[in-house]
């Protein structure tokens, strides 16, 4: 069976029925450009014959990532147009299938050149995206979903594909679903019965979300770096320190150096650093206060 999906201005043709991305009606497929990535099942070597970085269960090679989870499957993504699964141990597809979004599709879009951020995006009406990056824990997923709850179109969450514009910089709407833990569940009222389990470093959540816009790429507006601290803070990040923290934001970061390459990774982080506010958002690590910090940060919004 086929199964066609549309994320990250990108059109996936794929074997297996992957979950939490939109799919496309195979009619309009044809009137456009025809897929761009094709996924599949196939034999996947243990080990590439050029290996130029490893690290855990990953291999970068020339225009090759391959990626290992034991008892699970083995995936090779080929030249940002292909990724090839293996099942291990007689997985189901279910199973391998909440694996193929995530590290698989970052390392795909760092072969095509797109940088990878980790974080998740909003559209404001009539405005422009804004991006919330940190590192895992830092809340980036709780806030997306609430930005969700009060009328913002959730882009993407977890995974971000932005280029760069001749002024400013765009992203691309990547997956319309959210990974939320139980805590953050019940802290936004939404009972997890019916949503599909993620193993990721703890048990989350898949929630899928609904999209308002096409696959068009959106002009970003505005960045937001999140950390905890003691106090509610927002602060302007000078242009040479945003370089630095979009850079150590980046999804996979040790693997995006590998695959897009230093220079260019610098260069448009420093594009981007130049034509788009970036800020630190502080706030307290506190579920009781997550309420407290969305207004103050849609009140930032209107500044």
């Amino acid at each position: 069976m086929r199964f066609y999906y549309g994320a990250f201005g990108l059109i996936f043709l794929s074997e297996i029925e992957l979950f939490g991305l939109e799919p496309i009606m195979p009619d309009s497929v044809s009137s456009l450009k025809g897929p761009d990535v094709t996924i599949g099942l196939g034999k996947v070597p243990e080990c590439l014959n050029v290996i130029t970085a490893t690290r855990k269960n990953v291999q970068t090679g020339p225009g090759e990532v391959l990626i290992t989870h034991p008892k699970i499957a083995r995936f090779l993504i080929r030249t940002g147009t292909r990724i090839i699964i293996e099942p291990l141990n007689g997985m189901s597809l279910s199973q391998v299938a909440m694996h193929v979004t995530g590290s698989c599709f970052g390392a795909l879009l760092q072969q095509r050149k797109t940088l990878t951020l980790h974080g998740g995006a909003v559209k404001r009406k009539d405005r422009g995206v804004v991006l919330f990056l940190g590192r895992r824990g830092s809340g980036k997923s709780t806030l997306t979903a609430m930005m969700g709850d009060k009328g913002y179109d959730v882009l993407t969450d977890d995974l971000c594909a932005v280029d760069r514009k001749r002024h400013g910089c765009c992203m691309f709407p990547g997956i319309p679903s959210i990974k939320l833990c139980s805590k953050t569940l019940s802290t936004l009222r939404l009972d997890s019965t019916g949503f599909r389990t993620v193993q990721t470093h703890c048990e989350k959540y898949l929630i899928p979300v609904k999209r308002q816009m096409d696959q068009l790429p959106q002009d970003i507006e505005r960045i937001y770096i999140l950390a905890w601290g003691d106090s509610m803070d927002i602060a302007p990040v000078p242009m040479s320190q945003a370089v630095y923290m979009l850079r150590k934001n980046t999804f996979r970061r040790w693997m995006i150096k590998q695959t897009m390459g230093e220079k260019l990774l610098f260069e448009t982080c420093g594009h981007i650093a130049q034509s788009t506010p970036v800020y630190a958002f502080i706030r307290p690590k506190d579920l009781h206060l997550v309420k407290y910090s969305l207004e103050c940060l849609m009140e930032h919004f209107e500044t």
